[in-house]
């Protein structure tokens, strides 16, 4: 059965994309503007009562406008009932407090301190606690019942070396996060060794300690970040060479690792299952993967699209990538309306993979004098698509302007597939045997330390980056209001066509995710770290 892939549209999906802008253009105003709840109910019930009538009168003009108006409400609505009462804990801000709990997200491992998520009990709210990695303090796991100590603070924006406000505070409420209790001590009262997510976890964990026992460091550190998206052992210096390189999304994560795992997994399950058992299992891996990495916007924007393209090639149902894309940020809006506003992270991975979609072809088309072996010209097209779409919010976020980012690309991106799977292979073998892990790593090195000498030797040019100083918001709007004049003034599709574009399906797989980087990056100059 064979899946077409698009990025077209067809004129009945144009009132698809404005119900869902509509509903993502509420959600927008909801986060800067406050309505009063009874207003938007009255919006949203004429808006129904207009649907019904519309209905009756077969007018097409009445019932889109209805459609418009009722998403537009619903998506400030949905923000409107998303605003939490103020925190119970608020009153202890300032004060030293002991807080009993479970640990309700895997924790995070940087090079001085662990960050962990504590649900206290009794209680629906969740404190972020910090804990040095000196000292021989307990480092907690997924699950366990801890007790934490420490003077409970509220988040706080800062400005980052490059003069920029980072808004920590709206960071952490996209994670359902108010109140903090950094340099904590904590005690485990139980560890959790029998629910499904912290075996998983614990299986994680012995598969990274394989992988480090086989490869060295800073190799085992790339390794970990190609496969698991961790970062903990790359090292602060080596993190910002691929920043500056260009390169930090293959180390946390981006599409393009995900779609790599995907498409390995769908390849091997073809040879033991049925199409439709294959689907549900392949459906199923995705989802176990998302939550072994960590969930972040990037992951589960990308898990969405690719369980979408395999429903698609299991029905024979043409993919549609920009629809697609649409649908998996509704849905990730509905889940958590903060994250449009809040997290530069949903924001870059879903520009990047829309200028894939918009650009990727205009652009293949100007770089025919590239040869296609190695997938040389495909790397370069769909890292200039991506970079023209991310670039205005990424400089507004970071100022760091890469200027070799598009031949260590090039360069770098072939090798990543073949990375993460000797890198698979060897944990797989450490686990079995530490000398066969040892064998095998000698392979998944050669790969790892290529990438490696690549990025150094361009981070350490002259010219490699530039930093650029901060600037107000409406540069960025007036940059991506160029980009999409220029965007329409050379690529006029006619209406009703279907447009065939073989990097469509690379939306789950390539984009220069820089956004998650960026958020660390900020976070990382606040104590927690």
């Amino acid at each position: 059965m064979e899946t077409r892939v698009t990025s077209g549209t067809h004129p009945n999906g144009l009132l698809f994309f404005g119900v869902a802008l509509a509903f993502t253009s509420g959600i927008a105003a909801r986060s800067f503007f406050a309505f009063d709840r009874a207003l938007l109910l009255t919006l949203a019930l004429t808006a129904l009562a207009l649907l019904f009538a519309s209905s009756i009168e077969r007018s097409r003009t009445l019932r889109v406008a209805a459609l418009l108006c009722f998403a537009l409400a619903l998506g400030a609505l949905r923000l409107d009932y998303a605003e939490r009462a103020p925190s119970e804990l608020s009153s202890y801000i300032g004060e030293e407090v002991t807080v009993t709990g479970r640990v309700v997200r895997e924790p995070e491992v940087g090079e001085r301190t662990t960050q962990f998520v504590v649900r206290p009990s009794g209680m629906d709210e969740l404190v972020l606690a910090s804990v040095s990695r000196e000292g021989g303090i307990p480092v907690p796991e997924y699950g366990d019942a801890v007790v934490v100590e420490g003077t409970m603070r509220a988040p706080e924006a800062f400005s980052t070396n490059g003069g920029r406000t980072f808004d920590y505070p709206g960071y952490l409420k996209a994670r359902g996060i108010e109140v903090t209790v950094p340099f904590a001590t904590v005690a485990v009262l139980a560890r959790d060794t029998s629910s499904p997510l912290a075996r998983l976890y614990a299986g994680k964990h012995r598969f990274m300690s394989a992988v480090e026992a086989a490869l060295p460091m800073p190799e085992s550190g790339l390794a970990e970040g190609l496969l698991l998206g961790v970062r903990r052992a790359l090292g602060d210096d080596l993190e910002r060479m691929f920043r500056e390189t260009g390169v930090v999304h293959i180390v946390v994560l981006s599409g393009y690792n995900i779609m790599v795992v995907v498409a390995a997994l769908m390849h091997v399950l073809t040879f033991f299952l049925f199409p439709r058992t294959r689907t549900i299992v392949g459906i199923a891996a995705i989802t176990c993967f998302a939550l072994l990495v960590g969930p972040s916007a990037t992951v589960v924007r990308a898990s969405i699209m690719a369980s979408l393209l395999i429903l698609a090639h299991a029905t024979g149902r043409t993919y549609a990538a920009l629809r697609a894309l649409v649908i998996a940020a509704i849905l990730m809006l509905i889940f958590e309306p903060y994250l449009l506003v809040h997290d530069p992270g949903f924001q870059l991975s879903f520009l990047a993979t829309l200028g894939l979609i918009a650009l990727s072809t205009p652009v293949e088309a100007r770089l025919r004098f590239l040869p296609e072996r190695f997938g040389l010209r495909g790397y370069a097209t769909a890292t200039i698509a991506t970079q023209a779409f991310v670039l205005p919010l990424l400089l507004y976020e970071t100022g760091i302007l890469s200027l070799v980012s598009v031949l260590v690309n090039v360069l770098v991106l072939p090798v990543v597939p073949l990375a993460m799977l000797l890198t698979f292979v060897t944990g797989i073998a450490g686990l079995i045997a530490t000398p066969l892990g040892t064998l095998v790593g000698f392979f998944a090195h050669l790969t790892l330390a290529y990438v490696i000498i690549v990025v150094r030797a361009f981070a350490s040019l002259p010219f490699s980056s530039v930093s650029l100083p901060a600037f107000p918001f409406t540069v960025t709007l007036a940059l991506y209001g160029v980009t999409a004049l220029g965007l329409f003034a050379s690529r006029r599709p006619k209406v009703g066509r279907s447009v065939e574009n073989e990097y469509a399906g690379w939306t789950i797989v390539e984009e220069h995710e820089l956004a998650r980087a960026a958020n660390e990056d900020a976070a990382s100059t606040f104590p927690f770290r």
